[in-house]
């Protein structure tokens, strides 16, 4: 009997079909099919971590490991496209325009791929993390009907743009955009000039009256919108909402209405001089110190904050406490809760703060989770034993 090479992908048949069969008719991808579009059967071979099929596949001329590799990632490229796409319900939804992205990212990841160097402590999952941004804002270039090759140029085009449709005219949009991003006049009206003959998927184009067609010669300012505020931190009003009116206890709710000096059914702020103290709101509900106010509206904060990373509009940071003295704290931490952990270690008699390890899923640049774990600390001046941050 011939030896099977459980290395080959020739071995291997995809787990789900790309559609399904209805009355002899074929029927068009499903999001459920999208999502599962590099699972494979049978199983990929065993490995103790799967980053070495990355480092078998930078091996081999035909790459068959990194199917392998995909095998076990796409769960966590679905997460990341979603977190990268929040707003775009069509790239999100529709299962041609997801996978046009997907694919986008893998061509990215095996561009990547013989750059990847293991010798510097990061996974490759860790490696192309951010990268994983820049296929997503180049697959939206690439839909551009007039192309820039370099894409920190569009970024900055496509900035001027969305400035021009906050202005009621050019000269103030050029001013505005010279004071946002520090650039020359002269920069300024010729990205302006760039973004005037950029077509975005919502068009921002004049039609002429006469010819009916297209004219690109002044970008159409966007209709003020309704509501002064119509999201926080990226984050929309209604979400926002949704999560506040997720919270189980009306007293957390409550908490929060009176310390934040808003209505949430009206959807409204009140003057600040409304504002209840912590020690006012413990007299209202008859308790001895401010302290069980404060532990309430952490609580209402965590379950409102628990609410939006779970629905993809916020993310997260867990962390735990390894070891403390006097002048000293290591904690390890997690990349939205996932993923290999990290190390930190705090000087507390110095104020400053070391990151051994970087976790899975942060950026070995950036370190953002590192980061904001860091910046809240020191903030706070309290070194808790576990807990969760969670910020947009």
């Amino acid at each position: 009997m011939p030896v099977t090479d459980p290395w080959c992908i020739d071995n291997y048949v995809k787990k789900y079909p790309y559609s399904y069969w209805l009355d002899g008719v074929e029927q068009p991808m499903t999001m459920w099919s999208a999502k599962r579009i590099f699972q494979l059967s049978p199983d990929p071979p065993e490995v103790e971590h799967e980053n070495e099929y990355i480092l078998r596949a930078q091996q081999q001329p035909n790459r068959d490991a990194f199917c392998f590799f995909l095998h076990h990632y796409e769960t966590r490229l679905n997460r990341r496209i979603k977190n990268l796409t929040v707003g775009d319900a069509e790239l999100r939804y529709h299962p041609d325009r997801f996978m046009d992205i997907k694919m986008a990212c893998v061509q990215k990841m095996l561009e990547l791929l013989p750059a990847y160097d293991p010798a510097k402590g990061a996974t490759f999952a860790t490696f192309i993390y951010e990268r994983l941004h820049e296929a997503v804002r180049e697959f939206w270039q690439s839909e551009e009907a007039w192309t820039i090759d370099k894409p920190e140029v569009y970024r900055k085009i496509r900035h001027a743009g969305y400035v021009r449709s906050q202005c009621p005219d050019l000269k103030t949009a050029v001013h505005r955009f010279m004071e946002e991003t520090g650039c020359t006049q002269a920069t300024a009206e010729k990205r302006m000039a760039d973004a005037a003959n950029i077509r975005n998927r919502q068009s921002i184009w004049l039609i002429d009256d006469d010819t009916g067609q297209e004219t690109c010669d002044v970008i159409v300012p966007a209709p003020l919108p309704e509501k002064p505020v119509t999201a926080i931190s990226g984050i929309p009003i209604e979400v926002i909402r949704e999560a506040f009116w997720s919270l189980k206890l009306d007293r957390h709710r409550e908490i929060l209405e009176a310390r934040l000096a808003i209505d949430m059914k009206a959807g409204e702020a009140k003057p600040m001089d409304e504002q209840m103290t912590l020690e006012e709101l413990a007299a209202r509900y008859c308790l001895t110190g401010p302290s069980s106010i404060q532990n309430g509206l952490e609580k209402a904060l965590q379950a409102m904050g628990e609410y939006l990373w779970s629905h993809g509009w916020a993310q997260a940071v867990k962390f735990q406490r390894l070891s403390k003295t006097k002048t000293a704290a290591v904690y390890q931490y997690q990349a939205d809760c996932d993923g290999e952990w990290g190390e930190i270690h705090f000087d507390l008699k110095n104020g400053t703060a070391i990151v051994r390890t970087v976790a899975e899923w942060d950026s070995s640049q950036t370190k953002r989770y590192a980061n904001e774990i860091i910046r809240r600390m020191n903030d706070s001046g309290k070194f808790p034993k576990a807990g969760i941050f969670y910020f947009p």
